[in-house]
Parts: structure tokens; sequence; C-alpha cells
């Protein structure tokens, strides 16, 4: 399946982790394999496989590297999400970034990818994703999510009607000054409602309403970060007290149900 040559992953250094999420992905279908970016030309390895959307990090290869390590190979196809936006999240990654999620924006189309996982990669995303605290494993409604296939390779095979998975967070988005969310300005979106927000930006809103070691610079408190999980759940406390909880953003549950088994 692999091919000889491909594009190399490059990793990141732990400062590119923070400051460079939720990383550059391709737009189209591609391959992540042996540790190399690569033409998706055969849609049959999606078969037997689980579709799950991803909205921030995993779209990328990446943070698919990171996860599934330099062995694996993940099929990687585009697709839209309808009536959500992709906001900060109130919260902080152990690696020092602002997470994100998808929320309720009636109107709004975004530009997202599916990863197509094997049983034994599905049960390694569950456990990256701190579901039950941090996130819900759910099931899209059908008509939420449009495939972008290329036709011409794949008819209309059973791929377009498999049912799209993926992870619903359970905290609100990180507000901005104007009570808003903050949308991520590295995702592109159609009709979108809320105003964006760096990485960057969306780290000096986190460090402001946290009141710790304001006086810092910002790449510094997010080393810091970093090497504490202490410091972190204190963060994650203050941030969570911060969170956006009306339900005309965050009850997205009318596009998804929550799965009770997470292992479809």
């Amino acid at each position: 399946m692999c091919k000889p040559m491909g594009q190399p992953i490059t990793p990141l250094t732990p400062q590119e982790q923070a400051f460079l999420y939720p990383y550059d992905a391709p737009s189209g279908a591609y391959l992540m394999c042996e540790g190399q970016v690569q033409p998706l030309d055969d849609y049959r390895c999606l078969e037997g496989r689980v579709a799950v959307l991803s909205v921030g990090s995993n779209r990328a290869p990446r943070q698919l590297l990171r996860k599934f390590g330099p062995e694996a190979m993940v099929p990687v196809t585009p697709a839209i999400l309808h009536d959500c936006d992709i906001c900060h999240v109130a919260n902080i990654a152990p690696y020092g970034a602002v997470p994100c999620a998808a929320f309720v924006s009636p109107g709004t189309s975004v530009q997202l990818n599916i990863a197509w996982l094997d049983t034994a990669q599905l049960e390694i995303m569950h456990a990256t994703e701190s579901l039950g605290t941090a996130y819900d494993f759910v099931r899209w409604r059908s008509d939420q999510i449009s495939h972008q296939f290329d036709d011409a390779i794949t008819g209309k095979g059973k791929a377009l009607a498999q049912p799209v998975y993926g992870y619903s967070s359970r905290l609100g988005p990180l507000p901005n000054a104007q009570n808003q969310p903050m949308a991520l300005a590295k995702i592109p979106a159609e009709s979108r409602r809320f105003h964006t927000a760096t990485q960057e930006q969306a780290m000096q809103v986190l460090q402001a309403l946290s009141a710790m070691d304001e006086e810092m610079a910002l790449t510094g408190w997010i080393a810091l970060l970093q090497g504490s999980e202490q410091r972190q759940e204190q963060i994650r406390h203050i941030a969570a007290s911060h969170a956006l909880n009306d339900l005309a953003l965050t009850g997205a549950g009318a596009y998804f149900d929550i799965m009770d088994d997470l292992l479809v």
C-alpha cells in the first residue's frame, strides 16, 4: 500500500507543538504511511475502517504520526462539517496548546477531514482524547457531514454511506474580551459568525484569565506549563470556570449521538 517515495513528516519541537497547533494539513485526500505523506489514489483501503472526523490537530499528518507511530498507515479524506465552527476550548493540552472542538454555528461550513482508523488505531485515539472528562465519543448525523471523495476514483461505493464518528467537547469555548467564542484562524470556513483567533492569541487570553505568572513572556509561560502537570491542572480548573456554556453554542447534541460502545 505504501509507496517508496513520499513527503517525509518532520517532527515538531515542544515549542512548535504548542504554538503551531492545529498544524498544517493537506487540503485534499492523503495517506499517512511509514512517516510520509503520500497521495491517496486507491480508496479500497478505506474498507473495514472507522471514519473519524478530525476537527483540530488530528487533521494533520504530524499529529497522526505522533499518535500512531512511524509504522502506521492512516488514510485521510476531506470533508465539510455543516452548521458548526471550530473554536478554541477552555482547556489546555499537556503539550501547551489551547485545544479546539466543534460548536454550533448555524449556516457555517468548516473544511475538515476524516481519518479512517482500524480498531487498534481507534483505541489509541480514544486514549489520547480524555474520554469522559474532556470529550465524548459521538456518531455524527449523516446530514451534518459532506464527504469530499473523488467520484472518478470511488464512484458511489460503500465509503460514501459510512457513518462518521468523532469527539465532542464536554467543555465550552474559551471566551474572548467580548465574551464570544474564538474560531481557529488556521481552519477555513464559509459564513463564519465568530471572530477568529490564532493559537498565540488564545494562549494570551488563557494566561490573562488565569492571572498566573502574568509577568512572564508567553513562550516561557507555556514552557513552564509543559513541564508541570500541577500547573496544567490549575489552568484547566481556571479555564473551565470561564468557559462559555450557552446551550445555543454547545447544544450540538442535535447533530450527533453520544456512543455508549467505544468500539464500533
